[in-house]
Parts: structure tokens; C-alpha cells; sequence
């Protein structure tokens, strides 16, 4: 697999025409034992990181959240990422990380349906693994993301994707708000929590901590963003405080969605 970038737009794109999707991700479809749940270690990837209060044995029971590799990375974290020109065309090794956070042992659709002190655990490992993929000196962005229905595992999970290169949208959201600091010397984001909160017509969630608003551009139906009202750059540096007040916006905002 190689990464390549479209002239045109800058916009990089994994081409997988020679990519086989993994026996065992399409032996998944019909498998009668879902392989997230607790005593199904062996039928997942050897697992990457897990919580695991009794200190117990990897890749076996006694976990809380467990994150593991894709069945079908989009990114391999193994080599080089080997950049090289094609005449006019640029292309590079895919390279990168590609995690699956398994959400709890239980066999719950939902991280909605989780209690809230599962759902904060599963928030401080997003925390690690975003400080862990940080230190990797090939990767530019770590994103983490959860999809909602069609997935072949139907027990709550989400996936990180750490890549070699910037997002096209992260790269308009950073070059958009460094051109309004550099007009304004504020903020942007601070701006619009400021405007939100005075205006009161877009709020769908608030606390001391954090607040959900349905964006003035929203970009498709019932978008929301989730942001800290403490101006914070670097998501792996939340303190104990935030993750259980980001733990009570997150199940309010999916219940409300659902």
C-alpha cells in the first residue's frame, strides 16, 4: 500500500489496489463469538495497550478497555516511510498506526449505554495512546474516530489513525484559526464559546468544563462540537477533572443523538 498525493488538491490518499483485506476481518462476518468480548482475546490481534487493574496476563481476561490492531489497517506501523517523487507525482509508504479501542469487555452496542466511569476510562486511554503515537517522530496527526452502524463487530469500539501526514480539513481548521489570531490576537475557538454562550441558541450540552453546540456552518445534519471551555491545545494532557465532565458530555450528547 502507498500513500499518495493528488496534485491538484494536496489531499493524500491511501491506494489499496493491492491490498488483500485479512482472512480472519472477513471470517469476522460470520463468526458465531464476537472476538471484543472478554474471553475472546485469541481471536484478536495480539493486543497493544490495555487497562488492567489485577495486572493480569496480555491477551487474556481481566481487562477493562483493550485497544488491539486493525483487522484491516489502512496504515502499518512497520518501515520506512520511504517519500519519493513519480515525475510530477509525489507518493510515500503507508505507514502509520491504525488501533482498535475496544470499549469495554461487555458485549454493549453503545458507548452511550456504557456507565459513566466505563466511559472515562475509555477517554484516559485515548489520552495514552495519543501521548504514546505522539512520540513517534514519522506521524503528523493522530485522530481518533467511531462509527456508528455498519460495522461488522457489533460491540462498542472506536479506531485511532495515526498518519504521516496533516488532514486536508485539519489543515484548513489550523491555517483558518492562525489567520484569526494573527488579525485579532484571540483565539478563535475561545471566541466562538464566548458568542455561543451569550447567544444561547445553539447549546446542546454545558457544564463547568465543557460545551456542545451545533456549529452556524454545520457541514451535514446534527453535527456537534464538543470543546473545552479551558483553552487547552493537546488532548493528552487532560486532567482528572475533565475526563470524567467530558465522560457525562459524551453520553448526553450520543443519548440526545440517538
Amino acid at each position: 500500500m502507498t500513500l499518495r498525493r493528488d496534485p491538484i488538491t494536496g489531499r493524500w490518499i491511501v491506494n489499496t489496489e493491492q491490498a488483500e483485506q485479512p482472512q480472519k476481518a472477513q471470517a469476522l462476518k460470520e463468526a458465531e463469538t464476537c472476538p471484543f468480548c472478554e474471553g475472546s482475546e485469541a481471536l484478536t490481534p495480539a493486543e497493544i495497550f490495555a487497562l488492567r487493574p489485577n495486572e493480569s496476563k496480555p491477551d487474556s481476561p481481566g481487562w477493562e478497555v483493550r485497544v488491539v490492531p486493525s483487522f484491516s489497517p489502512a496504515l502499518r506501523i512497520e518501515g520506512e516511510l520511504h517519500r519519493r517523487g513519480e515525475l510530477m507525482y509525489d507518493l510515500m509508504n503507508a505507514v502509520g498506526a491504525h488501533e482498535i479501542v475496544v470499549e469495554t469487555p461487555e458485549h454493549i452496542g453503545n458507548l452511550s449505554d456504557l456507565e459513566l466511569a466505563q466511559i472515562e476510562k475509555v477517554v484516559k486511554t485515548y489520552a495514552l495512546r495519543i501521548a504514546d503515537l505522539k512520540k513517534d517522530e514519522r506521524f503528523r496527526s493522530v485522530v481518533v474516530f467511531k462509527n456508528y452502524g455498519g460495522d461488522i463487530v457489533r460491540h462498542s469500539h472506536s479506531q485511532i489513525i495515526a498518519t504521516p501526514v496533516t488532514p486536508q480539513n485539519l489543515k484548513g481548521e489550523l491555517s483558518g484559526s492562525r489567520e484569526y489570531y494573527d488579525y485579532k490576537e484571540r483565539c478563535i475557538y475561545c471566541d466562538i464559546i464566548k458568542q455561543e454562550i451569550k447567544q444561547s441558541k445553539r447549546i446542546v450540552f454545558e457544564d463547568e468544563s465543557f460545551i456542545g453546540i451545533a456549529p452556524f456552518s454545520s457541514r451535514f445534519p446534527y453535527e456537534v462540537w464538543l470543546l473545552p471551555k479551558k483553552h487547552s491545545f493537546a488532548f493528552e494532557t487532560i486532567g482528572e477533572k475533565e475526563v470524567s465532565s467530558l465522560a457525562v458530555a459524551l453520553k448526553s450528547i450520543l443519548k440526545k443523538l440517538q
